[in-house]
């Protein structure tokens, strides 16, 4: 994690963060998505997002500037999602 921020809230599920990164273990259904791999997931998937900048619309996760106790996003807002190339079911 960075040094200046520090991250809230709870991963939902959902798999946003998953879609960008074409991992082969998500799963698209008619609600959003799920991790098929959920509770054995590899180390890099249990701390993403590691940072504000890369936060996606939708992510149970937001951070706090620890120099200013605000929460921070970036300066653009969350990321969309654009890369459909998911598996689906």
């Amino acid at each position: 994690m960075y040094k200046h921020f520090e991250r809230k809230g709870e991963c939902k599920q959902c798999g946003i963060c998953c879609i960008p990164e074409n991992c082969s273990h998500f799963i698209k259904i008619k609600s959003g998505g799920i991790c098929a791999i959920h509770e054995s997931k590899p180390k890099e998937c249990h701390i993403f997002p590691i940072h504000p900048n890369l936060l996606y619309e939708g992510c149970g996760f937001y951070f706090i500037d620890k120099r200013t106790g605000n929460i921070s996003e970036n300066e653009k807002g969350r990321r969309k999602i654009n890369n459909e190339r998911t598996r689906h079911f």
